[in-house]
């Protein structure tokens, strides 16, 4: 998009235009299809399903992993996948994980929010757990083996910064004094614990802007 800029900011007697700035790279999903926007702001569909939700761009804005979910007569939401796909179009979508399969020697019903590791070799996402947590869980995407991290709430993945490709993920352990409690945890990428970052809202907020965490 072009943006004109008056001859009198640049001193001279004839008009000029300048490239205004191109806008950031995203995705989203609507009725049951996920949508890529590029840096012009143009849109278009990548995937052609009716089931597709959740999806995460890679950090090098090449990649999208979503959830795909599969009709079936055994269960009233149907099978979760994951499925990746290439936003320039130049291959059909390709299935990296079913939830029929199993996981540590049990079926994974249904799981949710993927995201790519910023070299998009892995994918953190939550698969349905216990009562009190999630199962978080990593899938090594060459391999197609999957790994429990630990219990949850949530995961996050660092792309910026210092701990770029590092984990924020969030707690629920239970405690004699106060129950139940809320804590988010800094993890290596293979989910072991790093730092406390502290149990409110406020507490990470001030732990991104200390590394620059975007």
């Amino acid at each position: 998009m072009l943006k004109r800029v008056p001859h009198s900011a640049v001193g001279l007697g004839f008009v000029v235009f300048a490239l205004a700035t191109t806008s950031a790279q995203s995705v989203s999903a609507r009725n049951g299809r996920i949508f890529f926007t590029d840096q012009n702001d143009v849109e278009k569909p990548i995937t052609n399903g009716k089931h597709d939700s959740q999806p995460y761009l890679s950090s090098d804005n090449r990649q999208v992993v979503f959830v795909r979910r599969i009709p079936s007569p055994n269960t009233e939401t149907g099978i979760s996948e994951l499925w990746a796909v290439f936003v320039d179009g130049g291959e059909q979508p390709k299935r990296i994980l079913s939830g029929e399969n199993y996981i540590e020697d049990s079926i994974v019903p249904g799981f949710q929010n993927p995201k790519f590791s910023p070299d998009a070799t892995r994918v953190y996402f939550e698969a349905n757990g216990w009562a009190t947590a999630e199962a978080i869980k990593m899938l090594d995407v060459t391999s197609g083996k999957t790994k429990l991290l630990f219990p949850g709430l949530g995961v996050d993945v660092i792309r910026t910064g210092k701990y770029r490709g590092f984990l924020i993920g969030i707690k629920a352990p239970l405690t004699q004094d106060r129950g139940r409690i809320m804590v988010y945890w800094l993890l290596d990428p293979n989910g072991k614990e790093v730092m406390r970052i502290g149990e409110t809202d406020s507490d990470l907020e001030r732990f991104k802007r200390m590394y620059d965490i975007r």
